[in-house]
């Protein structure tokens, strides 16, 4: 079926997607429950569904070695590998895509060094052994993920467990999320002033239903959309005192000028006077592409700093906003450069009509080798054009060559 999009007013009113982060976290707590939990709004997205699989194999499979296809999701893959050690499966990671290049080492280390066995090679991991409580260390500034992994496998070992947090935790809103999924399971875990204590042999038990709240990051684009109509968009589906770190939208929105309205669960945004900021990435890894078309569009200069994580993620998230604006204002000024020399090649022609001109040998009118410029400079309008809505719309402008970069 051929759908047919074409431009028009940035207004309207959407409904947020379901908050993948969260649905991750209550989907686990849910599946490690002893009774029947209903999780409500988790989205089908293919990380959630890749979660689902996964947690049907490692608690549902028959013996053996479980085998567990984790997509492109490095959520899912470390969640599950402590989940395995703590359930004391044998367990074979699928990964795929980037996923591979991801960093997972400074889990998998802390892992060996408590009873897991852990073997990466290519697109496969397997690990084997069951995790033994004990005194954990992670870093902060790598991903939050190793922290909340443990943070939900640790309570079912059968001592207690300490994890200890070295250097600045830069996902602080991520860890508080599994924090607060854990909370609803009546999971205890006590912060300390390094990290976290967590007591060993306790059960989850969640309520017997949890409701998925909409997806701030997944807002973020929509918001910035409404940010530059002066007719405005809303947003509804959206808790306002949620725990997700990427509602600081709504802040920064507010400082580069946008006209920002909060009301129950519907957020509207619609053009100010927009000007360039200082916005530190650390927090919102997720919403900086989204907003980098924005500060495009803001007056005076905007700075975005701590953002090296980003080229951690599925994709070099810092690499490819870059290259993508590099990308549109490369094609910007050469549409214009050609569209300018197109316009002038006419009064050329028109010259050598007008001076009855023509060539020493052949005879030849002038005119008709000069005609080459306004035919060459169209064509080239014309096609980088074209290349430019293709890139918008489709993602299939020019192909830029992705140069593969290995995680750190």
């Amino acid at each position: 079926m051929t759908k047919l999009i074409e431009p028009g007013a940035r207004r309207g009113e959407v409904r947020a997607a379901a908050s993948k982060s969260q649905a991750h976290r209550y989907l686990i707590c849910a599946a490690l429950t002893g009774h029947t939990v209903r999780v409500e709004n988790a989205g089908s997205s293919q990380d959630i569904r890749a979660t689902l699989a996964c947690l049907s194999a490692l608690l549902y499979a028959d013996g053996g070695t479980r085998r567990l296809d984790c997509g492109e999701s490095g959520t899912t893959l470390r969640f599950m590998l402590p989940l395995a050690g703590a359930l004391g499966a044998d367990a074979e990671f699928m990964l795929r895509g980037r996923l591979p290049e991801r960093p997972i080492e400074p889990l998998a280390r802390e892992l060996c060094a408590h009873g897991m066995n852990i073997e990466h090679r290519g697109n496969i991991l397997r690990c084997s052994g069951a995790l033994r409580p004990g005194a954990f260390t992670l870093p902060g500034d790598v991903s939050s993920q190793f922290i909340s992994g443990l943070l939900m496998a640790l309570p079912m070992l059968p001592g207690d467990s300490t994890l200890n947090i070295t250097g600045h935790l830069q996902s602080a809103p991520y860890v508080a999320m599994t924090l607060e999924a854990l909370r609803l399971s009546r999971i205890s875990v006590t912060e300390t002033a390094n990290g976290y204590h967590i007591p060993g042999g306790q059960s989850y038990d969640a309520p017997e239903m949890m409701t998925v709240e909409g997806d701030w990051s997944n807002a973020a684009p929509f918001l910035c959309m409404g940010a530059l109509s002066h007719s405005g968009v809303a947003v509804t589906g959206l808790n306002p005192e949620s725990v997700q770190g990427d509602r600081a939208i709504v802040q920064i929105l507010r400082e580069l000028g946008a006209v920002v309205e909060v009301c129950s669960d519907r957020v509207s945004v619609r053009r100010g006077t927009l000007h360039g900021a200082v916005i530190d990435a650390a927090m919102i890894t997720d919403i900086i592409p989204a907003l980098a078309a924005l500060f495009a569009a803001a007056d005076g200069e905007t700075r975005i700093v701590n953002a090296g994580r980003l080229r951690l993620k599925e994709s070099d998230r810092l690499g490819g906003t870059a290259k993508t604006v590099c990308h549109v204002i490369s094609k910007i000024v050469v549409i214009v450069f050609s569209a300018v020399c197109f316009y002038f090649s006419f009064s050329i022609i028109q010259t050598q009509i007008m001076s009855g001109q023509v060539s020493p040998g052949l005879r030849v009118p002038m005119w008709i080798p000069y005609s080459a410029l306004p035919l060459s400079f169209g064509i080239i309008t014309i096609v980088q054009t074209v290349t430019l809505v293709l890139s918008f719309f489709t993602g299939k402008g020019d192909d830029i060559p992705e140069k593969k970069e290995a995680a750190e």
